[in-house]
């Protein structure tokens, strides 16, 4: 950012071509395991996610970080 216009500018794109990518959203989630303890997790929506249609379901057993 500049001090004097208060500008941003891109430096360094390491991956432009994710300017042609969509992302869809994600969101936390939590669930009580069968022992009884609360488990967490992400759920992925795709890209152009339409409520109503059926989609398949990917799960993943690890590594989500919410934020």
């Amino acid at each position: 950012m500049s001090r004097e216009s208060r500008r941003k500018a891109v430096l360094l794109d390491l991956n432009p071509q994710f300017s042609n990518l969509k992302f869809g959203k994600v969101e936390a989630v939590t669930w009580k395991a069968t022992d009884g303890h609360e488990v967490g997790g992400g759920l992925y929506y795709p890209p152009d996610y339409e409520l109503g249609r059926r989609y398949p379901l990917v799960i993943q057993t690890h590594g989500f970080q919410e934020g």
